[in-house]
């Protein structure tokens, strides 16, 4: 018992010892896409920049909408499932830091995807999502339908 108490006052002795910043204000974790939803036409785009305001991006994904057969290719005798290849592809994220103000740092940041030109004859949909520690936002990007000659 003598031994937890040690470690309890040694713990709390530490944590007095901290130095604190006075011009760096306590804060949370932020994340935001600069638009809610994007619009693009038909035509592949090679790097499309989607800029966002984070704490940093620890993660991001995309989430397909759309019907099973958008997705899938489906196998007609059996039922079974195989992915397509994806029409949207995340590239890389790019970070941009700015001076340390606060105690987690907020900086303009961007996703890069990759889109395929939609020759599907219907619009198509993607969700994407970005995290910066416990918080999230997303994205909607939509891709028009070519137009038919």
């Amino acid at each position: 018992m003598k031994r937890y108490l040690f470690l309890v006052v040694a713990a709390l002795c530490m944590a007095s010892c901290e130095e604190v910043k006075e011009d760096i204000l306590m804060d949370v974790p932020e994340i935001e896409f600069e638009e809610s939803e994007i619009t693009l036409g038909a035509e592949a785009v090679e790097e499309f920049i989607i800029p966002l305001l984070s704490t940093g991006v620890d993660e991001v994904s995309i989430h397909h909408m759309g019907s099973i057969y958008d997705n899938w290719d489906v196998d007609e005798e059996s039922g079974d499932l195989t992915p397509k290849e994806s029409w949207i592809e995340i590239v890389r994220v790019i970070n941009e830091y700015d001076n340390p103000t606060r105690a987690l740092r907020v900086w303009k940041s961007a996703v890069v995807v990759r889109i395929k030109a939609n020759d599907t004859g219907r619009e198509r949909k993607a969700v994407i999502t970005a995290r910066s520690f416990t918080k999230s936002d997303q994205v909607t990007l939509i891709q028009s339908a070519q137009a038919e000659n």
